[in-house]
């Protein structure tokens, strides 16, 4: 069975997966196998994913001399959400071209299981040799907005940036936000909706611009420019001479709330703040009973924010709120 796996989920499973697995390998030590469970559960989808692999050896020092996936084959693995019981089940995907290994990527997954803010999940994987890896977390709550501090219009009246900031629910807690512009395009009579995304920042490299979104941090507002704001806006139509057909709505900030345990992980990985510091220590974070590995989770909410009519039209579009509010 092959199913597509979220794009996030590979990011973060895979920062996981190299710290909790490329760091427990020490060529110059004596060759101690290992395991790494990896699950971060996802607030906005049924379909949740999970991981498990062991560490390997070779015979030299270079760790990518290996040539065989290390994924775990035959793990029973169970999750709780207090009396509910889920098992996941194994399935594949295509490994993109010039991977590391050829064979398809393994993983398993459920995809019956709607979390809610509060639940608290227990997860248990069974391996084939009689260990057993277990961990726990909880989903996390809502932030509520700070609405003092938050520009509610695009444009703001005094300032080049637009600020939206929240409120954390604990001490240390991580977010990442993101900012898209909804939109109608009206197509053969019919209005069809689109999303634009706005980068936080642009950054040259080997001189071509290139687009940056927020990074996971314990930040608790988020700003972005409104030279960036205005540079989405243009990119919309961009040289179609029919920017009536485009008819503006909201912009929506995503923000992922991240639990204790991802909260945890990654200030440990962003620990060190600039590119003249150099780590002492290895990253050793893990949450895994039994094993190494990370087992996390967010919650994905929203906050709107309008945009000034005046602004629109001077774009040429359409005000989508007051002539489309349906």
């Amino acid at each position: 069975m092959i199913k597509k796996i979220p794009t996030l989920f590979l990011l973060l499973s895979a920062l996981v997966f190299l710290s909790s697995c490329d760091d427990i390998f020490n060529p110059k030590g004596e060759y101690d196998e290992r395991y790494a469970l990896n699950c971060i559960i996802r607030s906005d989808t049924m379909f949740q994913v999970a991981t498990a692999y062991k560490s390997y050896n070779v015979s030299g020092i270079d760790p990518y001399e290996n040539t065989t996936d290390s994924f775990i084959d035959g793990v029973f693995l169970r999750m709780w959400n207090g009396d509910d019981l889920y098992v996941f089940r194994d399935s594949t995907m295509e490994r993109p071209p010039g991977s590391r290994y050829d064979t398809p990527i393994k993983y398993y997954y459920i995809d019956e299981y709607i979390p809610s803010p509060g639940d608290k999940l227990e997860i248990e994987a069974l391996l084939p040799n009689g260990r057993r890896l277990r961990s726990f977390t909880t989903i996390p709550s809502e932030v509520r907005k700070n609405f003092q501090n938050c520009d509610n219009t695009i444009p703001s009246d005094d300032k080049n940036f637009i600020r939206v900031e929240w409120i954390p629910n604990e001490v240390g807690q991580v977010f990442m936000p993101t900012m898209n512009i909804f939109y109608y395009k009206l197509e053969n009579g019919q209005k069809i909706r689109h999303l634009k995304i706005v980068p936080w920042e642009l950054v040259l490299q080997n001189g071509v611009e290139k687009e940056i979104q927020p990074y996971p941090s314990k930040a608790s507002y988020v700003d972005f420019k409104m030279e960036l704001i205005d540079r989405a806006m243009k990119e919309i139509s961009g040289d179609d001479p029919a920017k009536e057909n485009y008819i503006i709505l909201t912009a929506i900030i995503d923000l992922l709330v991240f639990d204790r345990n991802l909260s945890g992980y990654y200030s440990s990985v962003a620990s060190v703040s600039d590119e003249f510091s150099i780590r002492l220590d290895e990253i050793d974070f893990s949450n895994i009973d039994g094993g190494f590995g990370v087992f996390g989770s967010y919650f994905k909410q929203k906050f709107v924010l309008f945009f000034d009519k005046l602004y629109i039209e001077s774009f040429g579009y359409i005000d989508g709120i007051d002539n489309y509010a349906n």
